[in-house]
């Protein structure tokens, strides 16, 4: 009869290889029986890369909030300073010929100059278009389905143990029944 895997070891089996190392790396360095551990990898439904997957997830989505929050703010200061620039327009009438002309200039002058420090502040703050803001939300998504997984495993594991104690009392019932 083959020799049981501590639970210990299980565990840090389990966790490597969820890390991203391949079963045969894991069978070499713990001397274990290749096909024993696909079994154990496979009964327990073990998920290569599944820690690194989440950690990258969850790392595209603080750095999404965070940059999320960084352009709102920079449009916020675009949308003042264009308010300002349709308020000098308005102004503009108020004046005499030669200053609303002037003033005509100052304002495109304003607008042009608006308009290229926006462009250069959305390319260096990647501020999205539509179509990068929707393959953000599918990485979200991503995330929700991951954190999902890993509370159904959790509580597919919650309820072997469960089970396996009233297996355990069953049996420990019937072998104190059968000393009686």
């Amino acid at each position: 009869m083959a020799k049981r895997i501590p639970n210990e070891i299980k565990k840090r089996l389990r966790k490597e290889y969820e890390l991203g190392r391949s079963l045969i790396d894991l069978a070499i360095k713990y001397q274990i029986n290749y096909g024993t551990l696909r079994h154990i990898a496979s009964k327990e439904n073990w998920i290569k890369n599944r820690i690194a997957e989440i950690s990258y997830l969850k790392e595209v989505d603080n750095l999404t909030d965070k940059l999320a929050l960084e352009k709102q703010t920079i449009k916020s200061k675009y949308q003042e300073l264009t308010k300002c620039i349709f308020e000098e327009l308005e102004d503009i009438d108020t004046h005499s010929d030669e200053e609303a002309k002037k003033k005509a200039e100052i304002v495109d002058l304003k607008i042009k100059s608006l308009k290229e420090s926006y462009s250069l502040d959305k390319e260096l703050y990647n501020i999205l278009n539509t179509s990068d803001e929707i393959e953000l939300d599918i990485k979200r998504i991503q995330l929700e389905e991951m954190k999902e997984k890993l509370n159904y495993f959790k509580r597919e594991e919650e309820l072997n143990i469960k089970l396996k104690e009233i297996e355990f009392e069953l049996k420990k019932k019937e072998a104190e029944e059968y000393l009686k």
